[in-house]
């Protein structure tokens, strides 16, 4: 009798050990890539993590639909596990007014992760809301051009927090300028310290044959570190095969605060240039998910 109990007990081991393992495991997988239950009913929204919230502040209400169209991608959700939730806000409204914006608290309690700062003629209590933000609660800023320039052309407020600067009087209203067969470079000596380096693809051509785009020829502060600089011709009759061309500041960045706030700083566009689909997705996803510090992904 005592030996059909031991038996019995000895089978229900047999058959509880592999289910323990493979619950496990499955935790364990959950825990490491939540993002592949996402589209699962049910389990997908408990694990899934939450959407990120963007906020454009640009010139034209139409900019969110390039942001929308690469953010709800199969790879951006691969990357942050859902499609981002992108806003924006123009002079002519938009989601939201630059009113709700300068709102005290407002960025904090919408829980904006991003402000993607597009739009030129900000007024400096903007400008200066922005600076807050960022210092004061952690903020991330993806400055791109010229963005959040005032009326004047002057980046003012957020002088000091930018990783660039227009110039001896920072006036950026002459910093514009087109360039030929752009691709992005990087300094030997940032490879190891670079961790955008390890999803942005690099000395890749970023339009189809001797295309241009338009960039700010701006200037690296001394506080600025230089992650990618930017190759290309000043004309097109100039431009040779296995020559880069001239060099000017690509993407930096800049902390500031004591709470991890980030400035990212790119000059260009690169959902408004002419960049060939796989070059502008693989930079605007890979630039969102460095500035919140995620993970980003690597192309073929």
């Amino acid at each position: 009798m005592a030996d059909e109990y031991y038996s019995d007990g000895r089978k229900q081991m047999e058959v509880a050990v592999p289910i323990i393992i493979i619950i496990l495991l499955i935790i364990g997988l959950i825990l490491w890539k939540p993002e592949l239950f996402a589209g699962i009913p049910v389990i997908g929204g408990l694990f899934s993590p939450a959407a990120v919230n963007v906020l454009i502040i640009g010139d034209q209400a139409t900019e969110k639909d390039a942001w929308v169209n690469i953010m709800s991608s199969d790879i951006a959700r691969n990357v942050f596990g859902n499609p981002l939730n992108v806003d924006i806000v123009t002079p002519a409204g938009g989601t939201y007014t630059y009113a709700d914006i300068n709102a005290p608290g407002w960025l904090k309690l919408h829980d904006v992760k991003v402000v993607v700062l597009t739009g030129t003629h900000l007024k400096s209590s903007l400008q200066l809301t922005l600076k807050k933000w960022v210092e004061d609660e952690g903020g991330k800023l993806l400055v791109i051009g010229v963005g959040g320039t005032q009326d004047n052309g002057r980046w003012a407020e957020l002088t000091n927090i930018l990783p660039v600067s227009c110039g001896i009087d920072n006036d950026c209203s002459t910093v514009l300028k087109t360039i030929y067969a752009p691709k992005l470079m990087i300094k030997d000596y940032d490879k190891n310290s670079n961790k955008l380096m390890e999803y942005i693809d690099v000395n890749t051509p970023m339009t189809e044959a001797n295309g241009s785009i338009t960039i700010a020829d701006v200037s690296t502060v001394a506080e600025g570190k230089e992650l990618f600089q930017l190759a290309g011709f000043d004309s097109a009759d100039k431009v040779k095969a296995g020559v880069n061309g001239n060099i000017h500041p690509g993407i930096l960045e800049r902390t500031a605060g004591m709470k991890g706030g980030k400035v990212v700083y790119i000059s260009f566009n690169p959902t408004k240039e002419n960049i060939t689909p796989g070059v502008e997705e693989n930079l605007v996803i890979n630039l969102v998910a460095y500035a919140i510090g995620v993970d980003g992904y690597k192309s073929a």
